[in-house]
């Protein structure tokens, strides 16, 4: 037998990923994303962030899986802390050799400014 949507009361016939989300509370129903009204971009994230959970009993809130959005969390900052290091290398790279640019040619300038000939 096929599951009921919780709010059309008719027959859910798709996929998950395809039409229809189960809530993750207590009364574990199923619903068409056309009968909760849940937006384009929620159906994604709820598709592709591990440990987003929707639940219809909660007032239709989001929410998360501690542990699992802990890691996904967790690697994310790892991917942000390696991108600034990268970051802040280049920079650094940039100041020193600007600096010794800047040395140099006031050097030099000191250089040519006391030469008499």
């Amino acid at each position: 037998m096929l599951p009921l949507c919780g709010k059309c009361h008719s027959a859910i016939k798709t996929r998950p990923s395809s039409g229809y989300l189960s809530c993750s509370g207590t009364c574990e129903k199923r619903f068409h994303f056309k009968c909760v009204d849940v937006p384009e971009s929620l159906q994604e994230q709820l598709e592709s962030v591990p440990g987003l959970n929707w639940k219809c009993c909660l007032k239709k809130c989001v929410s998360f899986h501690s542990d699992s959005l802990n890691a996904f969390l967790g690697k994310k900052f790892e991917e942000m802390v390696s991108n600034l290091k990268e970051v802040f290398s280049d920079l650094k790279t940039d100041l020193i050799k600007n600096a010794e640019r800047q040395i140099k040619d006031t050097f030099m300038d000191s250089l040519s400014g006391t030469i008499t000939v």
